[in-house]
């Protein structure tokens, strides 16, 4: 059986270009974006801050990014703490802020009564879209990431 490698050559091209399209079209609109600052990508109306209040028993010993990873694990939230929003205030609250390209969590959490206050706001699909633009990283808490890093580098092979 004789194989055809135009066949073979044409169906690849096919599929890989079916499997990347959508990656792609991600690049090349995020890169846009970055590039021209469309006025139709940005918050207009920024939505509400969503806030809710929990009750956690946080260890307070230790620095700043080790009690701001402890919420975080605690609270189960996916994305990275931003060590410049993380601090104690004169009152004994611990303040630290998480964020991921979908949400901004604020976090407040005291220390005397174990009243954990998270207030939440939501960014736009533009910004989220934007944000997977070239992302191939890790993000705490978030275990189907890697989905996306793997999809990222089978791109990467199938255009080259």
């Amino acid at each position: 059986m004789k194989i055809s490698w135009r066949k073979v050559l044409l169906k690849l091209h096919l599929y890989g270009g079916l499997l990347c399209f959508w990656y792609l079209l991600i690049f090349a609109i995020s890169a846009l974006n970055f590039q021209h600052h469309f006025s139709f990508m940005k918050n207009r109306n920024s939505p509400a801050l969503v806030s809710t209040r929990t009750h956690l028993r946080i260890d307070p010993g230790g620095t700043d990014s080790a009690v701001a990873t402890r919420i975080q694990n605690s609270l189960d939230l996916a994305g990275w703490y931003l060590p410049w929003e993380t601090y104690r205030d004169s009152a004994g609250s611990f303040h630290t802020m998480i964020a991921n390209p979908k949400w901004d969590y604020s976090i407040v959490h005291n220390f005397q009564n174990s009243i954990t206050t998270i207030s939440a706001k939501e960014k736009s699909f533009w910004n989220v879209l934007s944000s997977l633009h070239g992302f191939a990283g890790t993000m705490p808490n978030a275990s189907l990431l890697f989905i996306w890093h793997i999809y990222t580098w089978v791109c990467i092979v199938v255009v080259l």
